[in-house]
Parts: C-alpha cells; structure tokens; sequence
C-alpha cells in the first residue's frame, strides 16, 4: 500500500523529526510505501531568504545566527538522510490529485490538530493539509493525533466537527484529545503511543551519532523559560561535580546538533531535566531518570496534557517537578516494560487494522 504522512515539518524540533522518522519506519516495516507529504508555500525568492535567515522572537523579527542556521541545514540533511519526504510548492495546500497516487494519508502525531497555529482562515492550507480534506474520505487516517489543548476553539468547532466525522479510522495521542473527538463524533477513540515509542531503546542507538563528554553531565532540555524549581535543582546537581549541559541554551558548545545528536546526549546523561513530552519519551525509553517541569505557551496551548497522559501510562506521576538531588536519580522505571508492550500491541493493532482496505 501507498501511504502519504501528513504532519508537523520543523527545521529545528527535535520531537517532530524524530516522531516523523519512527512512523515513517514503522509503516515501512510493515512492508508499505511511505513517503512524507509536506507543502511548501509558494514565495518569492525575497521572501525565501526572509523566511530562511530570520525569525520572530519575544513579538520582535532577528537575523538568526550563524549556529542556529547550520542547525537548519543539519535538520534538513538528517531528514533527507532518513525520511523520505517529498516537497510540494501550492499556495492553497496538498492536492486532492494525491488521491490518484495514494492508497491512504496517515496525519500525526505531534500537535497536527492544534488551531491556534493556523491563524483565522478555515480554508487555509494548514486545514486542508492536517484535517486531510484534500483526500478521500475512505483514505484518511489519523495516528496518535494531538491538539495541544483542552477544548478547540469555537470558530473550528464545526469544520473540526464535520471533517473529522469523514475518517475511517482515528487515533490520539492524549485522553483530553480523544475527549475533544468523542465529544464531536460520538465516539471515543483509541489513545495510541506516540510513533517515538514504537520504537525500542536499541533501535534508537542505530540512529544516535556519539557526541558524548567524557565525564558526568546533565541533559537539561527546554522549549520554554526554565522555572525556579528547575534552577534550583540544576545547580544541586552542579554542586554535586556534573556537567549542565543546556542544550538550547545558544552558548553551549551542543548546540545546533541535529536529532542523532541529541538522543546520543540524552541517552548519556546521568539524569534528565525537562518540560519536553519528547525529551521525557526518551528518558523512559533510555532508562534515564529525569525530572519533568511545566510549560505553557503563550498561544494559550497548554503543553501539559500529553506529559500527564504520558507519565500516568507508565507509573511515572512523581516525576513532575522534583526537589533536590537525590529525587532526581531516584526513578522507578519497574513497570515501564509491561505497559510499554501493551501499548505497543494496542498501536501497532490499530495502524494494521486502520491500514486494510
């Protein structure tokens, strides 16, 4: 079977490649023909250079630096590397023409269902592309799909409504996202592993390229402003002789490594500091202890809700913004590896199911 991915494409999130690479590798494995459908908006080449060499930053536009654009360039090479992707130029999204080429379109995982990225436009690409609308309605199947908030806004509540009542098959990623679908279609959908977490721990050793210190460190990776209780603790930890390494932080001698990179790094830490569903989706799958913080974005998405869904499947609530050192290494990881392969049964079960026409 053909099958077209849909979802999120970021030249520096690190989850979002990585989350696209394990379900690209997945279908693949389950001996489909995959390829990663992305719109790339139609500009000029004034326009091209602007996107590429700036970006807004605190409601300001800056030049980007010479680090954060070769950090670019490393993304794009790692996705060319591992994800087959084809790049389509449309002002108004992908193509109801796809129909001919492909048998089905998986859209997800990461937060493909969030509105609030997409402006005021009901017809704009970003709804035609993540509600599939383009496609058939007997070929759209949603994996492990988030929203990233706890209701949809009222201006999408009816197009969200009649679209998603068109798939033949959905899944979410978190219980408030399969609440938001039972509440608009009637019933409630399987909540599935993000695509990360189909993959086992040696299966992401193949990918990672060894960057490692030589001595102890701490992996503190952050999307948001890092609180007080994060502060604190790294610098117990900093007391203790381990190396922070804060890895978004521009003045790191890490920073601007591509997704290989990165879970190297994370997989060498001695503990995790975090308000990352992904950087916490590793830390389980590497067995690494870690300490998890909230973030909310200034949107109003509220980030949490995937990382509650998370640690409450695998035992993990206590990890939730941990005090003083000796917490931070003290992580139960006994009954990750019962629940893991439950859900990874119930995963891989729906996608077979999802995919057989």
């Amino acid at each position: 079977m053909k099958l077209g991915i849909v979802t999120l494409y970021g030249d520096f999130n690190y989850g979002n490649r990585l989350q696209n690479y394990a379900l690209s590798t997945v279908l693949r494995g389950m001996g489909h023909d995959v390829v990663t459908l992305v719109t790339v908006q139609k500009t000029s080449a004034i326009k091209g250079f602007y996107r590429k060499h700036f970006e807004k930053e605190g409601g300001k536009i800056r030049l980007k630096t010479r680090k954060e654009l070769n950090r670019d360039a490393a993304f794009s090479e790692f996705t060319s590397r591992n994800i087959p992707t084809r790049f389509i130029k449309s002002e108004r999204g992908l193509s109801g023409s796809l129909n001919e080429e492909f048998d089905s379109f998986v859209v997800g995982s990461d937060q493909v269902w969030n509105p609030l990225w997409w402006g005021d436009d009901l017809d704009c690409c970003y709804s035609n592309d993540y509600l599939l609308r383009f496609a058939d309605a007997d070929k759209r199947v949603a994996y492990s799909a988030s929203f990233g908030l706890d209701s949809v806004p009222y201006v999408w509540k009816t197009l969200f409504k009649d679209e998603l009542g068109k798939y033949r098959a959905i899944s979410v990623r978190e219980e408030a996202g399969a609440s938001i679908v039972a509440d608009m279609v009637g019933s409630k959908p399987a909540v599935t592993l993000d695509p990360t977490m189909l993959l086992d721990a040696e299966e992401w050793r193949e990918v990672e390229a060894d960057v490692r210190p030589s001595g102890k460190y701490v992996f503190q990776f952050n999307l948001g402003e890092r609180s007080d209780e994060q502060i604190e603790l790294a610098r117990q930890l900093a007391s203790r002789g381990y190396e922070i390494i804060d890895y978004m932080d521009p003045q790191c001698r890490y920073f601007g490594g591509d997704p290989s990179e990165f879970l190297s790094l994370l997989d060498g830490a001695a503990c995790v500091l975090t308000d990352s569903f992904h950087a916490s989706v590793f830390s389980i799958l590497f067995r690494r202890p870690f300490a998890v913080f909230g973030r909310k974005h200034a949107n109003g998405s509220n980030m949490n809700s995937r990382i509650n869904t998370l640690l409450g499947t695998f035992g993990l609530e206590g990890r939730w913004c941990l005090e003083g050192a000796d917490a931070a290494f003290s992580c139960d990881f006994s009954g990750v590896d019962a629940a893991l392969d439950a859900y990874r049964r119930l995963s891989l079960d729906y996608l077979n199911k999802a995919l057989v026409r």
